[in-house]
């Protein structure tokens, strides 16, 4: 069985370089980051990660099925932010669960 192709390798590698410095803005390196970057930084690597993903995932898929796929995603995470069920908020307590679903509007 073949494995993923060049493109789908090219796009799993960006997305994971995205996600490290979308978790790097948002811990470690907030001492070494300029402002703009602490402010927005994280939230658009994070939603380029998500395209990322799913363009790793869905190689064949259009830009423009995965954009939009992706923007309906984060749409609604951001959406989910406003909701402060009991269980919700316990799952964003644990740190992967917080990156996936977000803390709040900061």
């Amino acid at each position: 069985m073949q494995g993923p192709s060049t493109h789908r390798k090219e796009m799993m590698l960006i997305t994971l370089g995205m996600i490290m410095l979308g978790v790097s803005s948002r811990t470690w390196a907030r001492s070494v980051m300029p402002a703009w970057m602490l402010l927005y930084g994280g939230d658009f690597l994070w939603a380029a990660s998500v395209y990322g993903t799913l363009a790793t995932m869905m190689g064949k898929a259009s830009p423009r099925n995965l954009l939009a796929l992706s923007m309906t995603l984060c749409l609604g995470v951001e959406l989910s932010q406003l909701v402060s069920s009991p269980w919700l908020e316990n799952g964003r307590s644990h740190t992967l669960l917080r990156f996936l679903l977000g803390q709040g509007f900061l």
